[in-house]
């Protein structure tokens, strides 16, 4: 074992010029005996903290990947989370050790010690500092300038250490502010943090390698090592009183009295940087996290919702023709008019007063007396009729009249001629305020419209009890239409479900009409094309939403919403989805916002779901995600606080926002 690298309590008594024994003194230093060479156990806990907490989070902000990609690590995004969050856990011990470290230097100078007693004692790695001082065991041929040069390069090699330690999380987080804010691209981040870190961790290194040369030929001289075997016998008493000379031998005549209050300012220091670092590295880690365990959970599948709205397109054919007079204002007032019948308006929100009032209920109250006591639905009686119109009873006969007359009736003929239906601008208050969210959009009352389509197939069947079947079939086909407005213009997921509904329940009343005009060949064609539309959604193949395939389901989504054959209520709801979580899958993207490749995206977007000014109006309010635009006052002030500290007032569409949002 080389005796200079255990504590020396004792040290020969070097001589003077003179040749006569000088006095000698302890190292470490009294007090200081606990915190002899600690500062390298703090560089070494930080080293390996930054390196779990840093590394991932810097590879997932910096990595450049599509808006809608997870990051680098894919559908193991939990992987640099759980990275962070170890490296967390160790970075706050190194922190403790500092400042364990920074609370004995504060008791030091209370007791008297130096500024660089203490910081030589810390520094100490080899634990032979006291030797190198006095010019000691393998310091003895060394110059006093020689030593004093020796002193400072491992004071100035372990300090340069310890601040590349502390400027890899610092950088990062600074890097991340000011990316954040728009002040630097993301390609900055990487040269930030590593090249101070990096120069720092070089000029340590050099320090520890041109030390160790300084006293290479020392350590190989035979003579110096047996008298270091004889200075290890030697004892030093009364460091204190001894060591100034020492001191001032080597160059430092004067050394002011530490005190605490230095120690005291760096400890508060060290608690500030802990916070600096910490508040945005957790809020940066939660973000992250909190955006890919969202993603996870809210995205939805929707292959047997597109399965259903892709066989109802079997019944196009049979949908009344279009009429081009009838513009898609006109279709879209119609459909107002036709959702509000016999419910009350209260005039308040954001939705139109329908154009036309109808406070008549489609089916009289006492509809129970003809429907068989009740047991039929309003529905399964309308489609009914057809099969047995020339049995029907009087008082059967007079409430069909009574619902055939239903003036909304009208409406129905209007909504199916317009080739295209405006039916946001005839719905909503435009345009929408951006301090509105996606929840608080009504909905629509769309249940009474299924009634209204009931009772136009029950005015189908009174058109063919008078023998008008070519007016029945078109009242029929109106329904089919009326479906298909929906689906190919609702701004709602709802919107075209209930137009599927529709559309079915034309389908079925076409089929028995055709029966009840004997036209069997049609009716069965028909059929066949009813049986496919009920039993193909039902054996459609569901994508599992497994963790795996997360990141391929991001992608399939951001391309629906471009695609222009996907249903149109389907494309809007994953457009406010897809708005709400794509500033948020990646890290990357949660510091510098969605970035170019997203604004493309959502100009394509546009181009394909805005068709007229009522479009883009709604757009508008989709993209800026289910929580709108604004920041909400109320919420937990410290959530928003935190992200404002971390990311700035937050860019537009920005995770930063989302978050906040999120919180409330």
């Amino acid at each position: 074992m080389d005796p200079s690298e255990g504590p020396q309590r004792d040290s020969a008594s070097p001589k003077s010029a003179s040749g006569q024994t000088e006095p000698h003194f302890s190292w470490p230093p009294p007090g200081l005996e606990s915190v002899q060479g600690k500062l390298w156990s703090v560089i070494a806990v930080l080293a390996v903290g930054d390196v779990a907490l840093v590394a991932p989070l810097l590879w997932s902000v910096t990595t450049n990947y599509e808006f809608w990609r997870l990051g680098p690590f894919g559908n193991n995004w939990w992987i640099p989370l759980a990275m962070s969050g170890v490296g967390i856990v160790v970075v706050l011990d190194g922190w403790g050790r500092l400042l364990r470290l920074l609370r004995a230097g504060s008791r030091a100078g209370k007791q008297g010690h130096r500024w660089m007693v203490f910081l030589q004692t810390v520094s100490d790695q080899r634990r032979d500092t006291g030797f190198l001082i006095q010019g000691a065991r393998y310091y003895s041929r060394l110059s006093p300038i020689e030593r004093r040069t020796l002193l400072l390069v491992r004071l100035a090699g372990s300090w340069s250490y310890l601040v590349a330690v502390l400027w890899a999380p610092l950088g990062f987080v600074l890097a991340t502010l000011a990316g954040a804010r728009g002040w630097i691209e993301s390609s900055s981040v990487v040269p930030m943090v590593l090249v101070p870190t990096v120069a720092f961790f070089i000029l340590g290194a050099g320090a520890r390698l041109l030390a160790n040369l300084l006293v290479r030929s020392s350590r190989s001289d035979g003579g110096i090592r047996a008298e270091v075997e004889e200075d290890v016998r030697l004892q030093v008493a009364e460091w204190n009183e001894r060591a100034a000379g020492k001191w001032s031998e080597v160059g430092f005549h004067t050394l002011a009295h530490m005190g605490s209050k230095g120690f005291d300012w760096m400890t508060a220091g060290v608690i500030g940087l802990a916070m600096l670092v910490l508040v945005p590295v957790v809020t940066i880690t939660l973000t992250g996290a909190l955006g890919a365990v969202i993603t996870s959970i809210a995205v939805p599948n929707f292959s047997r919702t597109q399965a259903r709205f892709a066989v109802s397109e079997l019944l196009r054919p049979y949908a009344a023709a279009s009429d081009d007079t009838v513009s898609p204002q006109e279709a879209g007032l119609a459909l107002q008019s036709l959702t509000w019948v016999s419910v009350e308006f209260d005039g308040a929100g954001i939705e139109r007063a329908p154009q036309r009032r109808y406070p008549g209920r489609w089916f009289p109250a006492d509809h129970d007396s003809v429907m068989d006591g009740g047991s039929l639905s309003r529905r399964n009686w309308a489609i009914g009729l057809f099969g047995r119109i020339g049995s029907l009873g009087a008082t059967e006969k007079s409430y069909l009249e009574t619902v055939a007359s239903h003036p909304a009736h009208q409406e129905f003929e209007i909504l199916a001629k317009g080739p295209e239906t405006d039916i946001v601008g005839a719905r909503f208050k435009l345009p929408l305020p951006d301090t509105l969210s996606r929840f608080a959009l009504p909905i629509p009352k769309l249940a009474g419209l299924s009634e209204g389509a009931w009772a136009h197939v029950a005015q189908a069947a009174w058109e063919f009890s008078r023998g008008r079947s070519r007016e029945a079939e078109q009242k029929v086909r109106e329904v089919i239409a009326t479906g298909f407005s929906l689906i190919d213009e609702g701004p709602t997921l709802f919107d075209g479900l209930i137009g599927v509904r529709i559309v079915k329940v034309g389908g079925d009343a076409l089929e028995q009409l055709y029966r009840a005009m004997g036209r069997s060949a049609d009716a069965e064609a028909l059929s066949r094309v009813l049986t496919g539309i009920n039993e193909i959604p039902k054996r459609a193949v569901l994508a599992k939403r497994a963790g795996p395939d997360l990141e391929h389901e991001l992608r399939t989504i951001q391309y629906a919403i471009t695609d222009e054959s996907a249903a149109r209520g389907i494309r809007w709801e994953y457009l406010t989805l897809f708005a709400t979580l794509a500033p948020c899958v990646n890290l990357q993207r949660v510091v510098f916002g969605p970035g170019e490749s997203y604004e493309r995206w959502l100009e394509a977007a546009e181009q394909s779901l805005v068709r007229r000014p009522s479009d883009a109006a709604m757009f508008a309010f989709l993209k800026t995600g289910l929580f709108g635009s604004r920041e909400r006052a109320s919420g937990p002030v410290w959530m928003r606080a935190l992200v404002r500290l971390t990311f700035g007032s937050g860019r537009g569409g920005s995770c930063a926002v989302r978050i906040t949002q999120l919180s409330i």
